[in-house]
């Protein structure tokens, strides 16, 4: 009856040894996270409920990582978020308004889709940018684009401030017209 006392005790150690040691490297990699996004929180209270949240999101991040190999699940500027925040935050709720439904109908394309395309080799997209503004909406965007015109970012560079719109200088890139793109194979054989 000893020995099983004795192994259930020795079980007891090792696996909140796995839980402290556990919760420190977590502790450290918040830290680091802290620092990284230059976060500041109102006291203690908040750090330590960021921390737990931060903890909750990096088993969820590991476990997706399992779950879907062939993606790369990681921390971002919102690990320190719930579910909820990070939708109120950053999600909107605003609808994509459609036109008419021609926007939607089957596109022949007469090459074959490719079975490999990234936009980043091509020199056409860049990092994802948290603008705060309007015109991160799909409809927003594509009216710009459409009506007034886009130009490089480097000839009208974001600035993360309140201010008024200045004119647009250098060459203009427009669309004449837009269609929605309903599934993955849509997609390759636009592409």
């Amino acid at each position: 009856m000893k020995i099983i006392v004795c192994y259930c005790f020795l079980a007891a150690v090792i696996w909140s040894l796995d839980a402290v040691t556990f919760q420190g490297q977590n502790y450290a990699a918040f830290l680091e996270y802290e620092q990284k996004f230059n976060l500041k929180f109102k006291d203690d209270s908040e750090r330590e409920y960021r921390f737990g949240v931060f903890s909750n999101n990096l088993k969820e991040i590991s476990q997706l990582n399992v779950k879907y190999p062939e993606a790369t699940f990681g921390i971002t500027s919102f690990t320190h978020l719930t579910k909820e925040e990070f939708s109120k935050r950053v999600m909107t709720e605003r609808p994509i308004l459609l036109r008419n439904s021609e926007e939607f109908l089957p596109q022949n394309f007469s090459t074959k889709a490719p079975t490999y395309f990234d936009w980043r080799s091509q020199n056409v997209v860049t990092s994802i940018k948290d603008q705060g503004c309007t015109y991160g909406y799909l409809n927003s965007a594509l009216n710009v684009a459409k009506t007034t015109g886009l130009v490089k970012a480097s000839s009208y560079p974001y600035q993360d401030r309140q201010g008024s719109c200045q004119s647009l200088n250098g060459p203009k890139f427009k669309i004449s017209n837009y269609i929605y793109l309903t599934d993955e194979n849509a997609i390759a054989n636009a592409l």
